[in-house]
């Protein structure tokens, strides 16, 4: 590794450092070992080298500085298989940052905009808007920046809007990134030993 390299990956793993940790949860640095190989491959993916042994379980919640990765979706001992955002069989519920109109973020397949499900027709959603998760999905934490929203359509006869959105990430670039774990509260700790 060159001093360059060095000098860009400490800026990297710095930056990630300085995401703020959500209320009860912890956040973990990870480095990605492998993407998905070829078109070929059944679910869009990377490998993170952390696993069961430092407690990253399945549905533990990936990000990086830019916003919401995926979720783990297969722990091994060591390492562990992170399902993106953007794979056909993800769901991330989201809510509008400024407007708040609540919806379910669907991923369409690697290079394709995700679709955003389930707004309410007489909703208000923007394009440009960010959207954010909502915790409602039981998986991500409250607020976490998922995608900018590219286009809206209502159409009549419907209940719903069709919304389409970027992710914020820029997958094929992901090198470290961040697992977030349920804090251990004291109540908790107690309620486990009586």
């Amino acid at each position: 590794m060159t001093l360059r390299e060095r000098a860009e990956a400490t800026g990297r793993v710095e930056k990630l450092l300085g995401f703020p940790e959500p209320p009860d949860w912890k956040r973990e640095g990870a480095r990605v070992i492998a993407h998905r190989v070829g078109p070929t491959a059944i679910l869009e993916t990377i490998l993170v080298d952390r696993g069961k042994l430092s407690g990253a379980l399945e549905d533990t919640p990936v990000l990086c500085t830019e916003g919401v990765v995926g979720r783990i979706y297969r722990s091994g001992f060591s390492v562990a298989t992170v399902l993106l955002l953007n794979d056909p069989s993800s769901r991330i519920a989201v809510v509008g940052r400024d407007n708040r109109a609540a919806g379910v973020i669907y991923g369409m397949g690697a290079g394709e905009q995700l679709m955003v499900k389930y707004v309410g027709l007489k909703s208000t959603i923007e394009v440009g808007e960010i959207l954010v998760t909502s915790g409602m999905d039981g998986v991500f934490p409250k607020g976490l920046p998922v995608a900018r929203v590219t286009a809206v359509r209502r159409e009549e006869g419907t209940l719903f809007m069709d919304v389409q959105a970027d992710p914020l990430v820029d997958i094929p670039r992901l090198e470290e990134v961040l697992l977030l774990k349920r804090a251990v509260r004291p109540e908790d700790a107690r309620a486990l030993w009586d």
